[in-house]
């Protein structure tokens, strides 16, 4: 499983939340942000290594 990472945008262009998410692969996490469970604006990306 991936670990992908889905910030939800204010309307002011800060983020104010991130949604973890786990799947099989970048396709799949796309779809996922893409969900009517997900219905603010997100900016997608994989986490980098801390």
């Amino acid at each position: 499983m991936e670990e992908y990472r889905a910030h939800v945008i204010g309307p002011d262009g800060h983020i104010i939340n991130r949604v973890d998410i786990r799947c099989s692969d970048e396709k799949e996490a796309r779809r996922l942000e893409r969900s009517p469970l997900m219905a603010t604006p997100l900016s997608f990306g994989k986490p980098t290594a801390s």
